[in-house]
């Protein structure tokens, strides 16, 4: 299967490039980003590790993450990314985004899911879309209800002593 570029009225979310690397980085490595992320001090050494392990010829692999860029149409410069996990299921993906500071609060994060969520249902005829979210992250579980998610009031908060996390489930409807 092709990997996907996506086109939504604003922008563009195609396969990294390495030139989105340095970008990704400084964003990446935003305490304010990080602190929901569950890593820390970021570097440029990872990205570019980050960036060698993605094999975009593998695209829908079961058990392989795929990762975006967000770029606007004016410019190809990366304002954030998001990320596509197969999982073992092959008819339910896991979604993942971060939106570079400077871009939060603009709608871009509620059109490029949007966008997603469409091409996943329609294009890959998943039937199920996870996402999971810090507790602390109001923004971000906001916005997956806004798209129609639904907390999974099983799924258990505590994943370690410094980390909590929301389930967000969206089931395809007929």
């Amino acid at each position: 299967m092709q990997t996907p570029t996506l086109t939504t009225t604003n922008h563009i979310i195609r396969p990294f490039q390495e030139q989105d690397l340095e970008i990704f980085t400084r964003y990446r490595a935003d305490k304010n980003i990080a602190q929901y992320q569950g890593w820390s001090d970021y570097t440029y050494e990872k990205a570019l590790e980050f960036f060698a392990n993605m094999d975009y010829s593998t695209f829908a692999k079961i058990n392989t993450w795929y990762q975006f860029a967000i770029t606007t149409k004016n410019t190809d410069t990366i304002q954030g990314d998001m990320a596509i996990h197969f999982t073992s299921d092959n008819s339910i993906i896991e979604i993942g985004y971060t939106i570079a500071p400077e871009n939060q609060g603009k709608g871009m994060a509620f059109e490029c899911v949007s966008a997603l969520i469409d091409y996943a249902f329609k294009e890959l005829n998943i039937n199920q879309i996870l996402a999971y979210t810090d507790v602390k992250n109001q923004p971000s579980y906001k916005l997956l209800e806004k798209l129609n998610f639904t907390q999974d009031k099983s799924h258990p908060k505590n994943i370690n002593a410094d980390y909590e996390e929301y389930k967000y489930i969206l089931n395809k409807t007929l």
